[in-house]
């Protein structure tokens, strides 16, 4: 199904190459409709190209949970990618996303294995998987309503969302996608001492 994907980027644009990198692939992608860039910085404006660039926010950090839901709320198409803005895609987005398709991933959380972190060109494979790798949550396709209808915490902003997400739908990873990345790249950039160890206890309490 063509143009069946709206990509959501939460962004404090400290990483604007990237991103306006990212954009040009979203650009030429034929799955992708809309790319929703989530504005969290009002110190910061940016002027992005790209014919499929929504920009949303006024500039208050709403930090990243809050933020995917603002863009699967506001998504028109049956199915969206949560991605971070400061990700390099060096594999064939089309071929991913066709691959996807034939899963008909309604319910499931599709993710990039640990091995997509390294230099692997190999065919592009889908595999279920029991944990989480290292990574994991940076680039996430899956139906909207699989996003819409998972429970998330209240007090969980930063961290955690992702393995909420993980934990309550079918993951499934794939490989031979190339993806070069900060990990953590944002917010090791801000004063967030003591939300880590807060926000852990709230997902510890809420799925222990």
């Amino acid at each position: 199904m063509k143009e069946s994907y709206t990509v959501i980027i939460p962004t404090m644009y400290f990483h604007k190459d990237k991103l306006q990198k990212l954009l040009d692939i979203f650009e030429t992608c034929e799955y992708v409709k809309t790319v929703l860039v989530i504005n969290n910085n009002k110190a910061e404006k940016c002027d992005f190209v790209s014919s499929k660039l929504r920009t949303l926010g006024v500039g208050v950090n709403m930090y990243v949970n809050a933020s995917w839901r603002l863009g699967a709320s506001l998504s028109t198409t049956e199915n969206i990618i949560l991605c971070n803005d400061d990700l390099e895609l060096e594999g064939d987005l089309n071929e991913l996303l066709r691959n996807a398709e034939d899963l008909e991933h309604i319910g499931m959380i599709l993710g990039p294995d640990i091995s997509c972190f390294s230099t692997s060109t190999s065919e592009i494979e889908v595999k279920e998987v029991k944990e989480i790798s290292n990574g994991y949550g940076v680039f996430m396709i899956m139906n909207k309503n699989t996003f819409l209808y998972t429970y998330i915490p209240d007090g969980l902003n930063v961290w955690f969302g992702d393995n909420c997400l993980f934990n309550q739908n079918w993951t499934y990873a794939f490989s031979g996608f190339p993806i070069k990345t900060e990990h953590r790249g944002t917010s090791s950039r801000l004063n967030l001492q003591g939300v880590n160890a807060k926000e852990r206890k709230i997902y510890e309490r809420a799925f222990s």
